[in-house]
């Protein structure tokens, strides 16, 4: 499920030309910053607030990943087993591993 997700995010993120041609250093930055909007909205428990910036986490992940096999890197993210049962959201994002 995960994985359909990712490949998703790939033709969005190509589509808009992001991937290949941003810069992978802003979008670390990106994916920082989101994560930290995560942490902000459980504070404010706006919900709402949170599950958006857990998507675009994910995005800003796959755009990493993919940003960084362009510079080869040949690791790849693990989306089918260890992490495709978890029931949260947020635990995924938190916990994704690369392989």
């Amino acid at each position: 499920m995960l994985q359909e997700y990712y490949d998703k995010i790939v033709e969005w993120s190509k589509e808009r030309k992001i991937i290949p041609n941003a810069k992978l250093l802003v979008q670390v930055g990106k994916m920082m910053s989101e994560k930290s909007e995560i942490s902000e909205a459980y504070i404010k428990q706006d919900y709402n607030e949170m599950i958006d910036g857990i998507g675009d986490t994910f995005v800003t992940i796959v755009n990493v990943t993919e940003l960084s096999k362009l510079k080869g890197s040949n690791k790849k993210l693990n989306l089918e087993t260890k992490y495709a049962n978890y029931d949260s959201a947020i635990e995924c994002i938190l916990n994704l591993d690369v392989i």
